[in-house]
């Protein structure tokens, strides 16, 4: 009796050390699944960053090509309303010239008038003197 007890308490240790064996590699199995999960959400995850890095880079690369066709375009806004200034000082500046000689002109057109009135006038004087001359040398001759 005291064999078979003790072969039965031997069966009944060997089931339970094969039971907590199979449950230590069903604990290992368990783990194992968890640490592939949780390395397979690692990898998605860092996919899912590596994605919003990409698209986060392909945005910035955009906006700076956005800014340099918008810096490009002011640029050329800028040249191209320096020129516009430029030109319009030319040509306020040539109106000036234009103006300046065109009162240059008057005044001298004025001052050639009146020489020529003064002259105009000397002469009728002295058409005036050498007439009263004539008159008063006439008088005396028929005086005489």
């Amino acid at each position: 009796q005291l064999q078979a007890d003790a072969q039965a308490a031997a069966a009944l240790h060997q089931e339970e050390v094969e039971r907590q064996k199979a449950q230590q590699e069903e604990q290992k199995l368990v783990k194992e699944a968890e640490q592939e999960r949780a390395k397979d959400v690692g990898k998605r995850e860092n996919a899912r960053i590596r994605d919003e890095m990409n698209r986060d880079m392909e945005m910035m690369e955009q906006k700076l090509v956005e800014i340099k066709e918008r810096k490009k375009k002011e640029d050329a806004d800028r040249l191209r309303k320096l020129q516009e200034e430029r030109e319009r000082a030319a040509v306020n500046e040539k109106a000036a010239r234009d103006k300046v000689d065109r009162e240059k002109e008057a005044r001298e057109k004025e001052r050639r008038r009146e020489l020529e009135a003064r002259e105009s006038e000397a002469r009728r004087a002295k058409e005036d003197l050498l007439e009263k001359r004539a008159a008063g040398a006439r008088a005396a001759l028929d005086r005489a």
